[in-house]
Formats: structure tokens, sequence, C-alpha cells
């Protein structure tokens, strides 16, 4: 089983795909951490620490024409992904943790709308809202990344599925 996890100043969204995907909503990480079932990697849209490494990837993402929001422009999504981490380490999650972008993850995979995740074999009727499809978007990356379908540069970049 794998994760995606989309994270906003307000909320966060879940996505969980094992056998069915399942897609949810929480203000707080707590709430999140305490219904997020044993899962083999967690996607997060964001960076949950800042380093000098992370820059020079990001770096290589924009010159390979990648489009996307870099790290230090978002300090307390940061802060907010750091803590995340920190507490499914500390409940025992003894999983992957990977980064992951949704407009990369989107343009890759040809995935721009709830039709090109039913192509991909998803049930999509749980999706309502922009944040849960980020999700969906990130599962599907832990999914890429597990079967070793993907470039890592700071952030799981998904192989292309644009012939």
């Amino acid at each position: 089983m794998i994760a995606g996890i989309k994270l906003t100043a307000e909320n966060c969204y879940l996505a969980v795909l094992g056998d069915d995907l399942e897609t949810y909503e929480f203000e707080k990480n707590i709430d999140l951490v305490e219904s997020l079932p044993d899962v083999d990697v967690v996607a997060i849209d964001t960076a949950w620490k800042l380093s000098h490494n992370v820059a020079q990837d990001e770096e290589e993402l924009i010159d390979k024409g990648f489009s996307f929001v870099p790290a230090e422009m978002e300090p307390e999504l940061v802060k907010r992904a750091e803590h995340l981490v920190n507490l499914l380490k500390h409940r025992g999650f003894d999983c992957d943790f990977i980064r992951f972008d949704p407009i990369i993850s989107s343009e890759e995979l040809s995935v721009h709308s709830e039709a090109a995740l039913r192509s991909l074999g998803l049930d999509v009727s749980d999706i309502s809202s922009s944040g849960e499809f980020d999700a969906v978007l990130g599962a599907v990356t832990a999914r890429f990344y597990q079967e070793d379908q993907f470039e890592d540069m700071g952030v799981v970049v998904p192989k292309s599925l644009k012939g």
C-alpha cells in the first residue's frame, strides 16, 4: 500500500492506494497520521527539510525545463511537512518518504483530469477537490517509485508515459 499527501497551509489531503483508492482531507497533521494505514511509500508534495543538495537538485529540474515551486519559497509548508514526517516516524512508520510535485507528475504522466486517472485503472469517485486530486498524483508517483520507474532529482519524477 502507498500514499500521496498534498499539504496546504490550512489542510492536508491524503490518497491511499492499495486494492482501492481512498482519499481524505484533514486540518491537522496528527489526524492524518492517526488515519494512515501501514504503507510502504509516502509521497509528499513539499520538502521536509531544506538542504544545499535539494537546492542543487531543484536547479537541475529547472535546467531540464520543469516548472515547480522551490522549497525555499514555501518555508511554512516545509515546517508542516517536517512535523508530519517526524510524527509518522515517531508512530513507527517504517516506509520510504519521497518528494513529488503534482505539476511535474501530471506533465510526465499526461494526467490532467479524472478521466486520465480512470485510464490508469483508478476509481476516482472518491475525489472531491483539487487537493485530493494532487494527493492521488502523489500516490501514483509513489507507485512509479515503488516499481523503480522514476528519476530522483530531489523530486521524484516518474518515467514519462508520453510516447
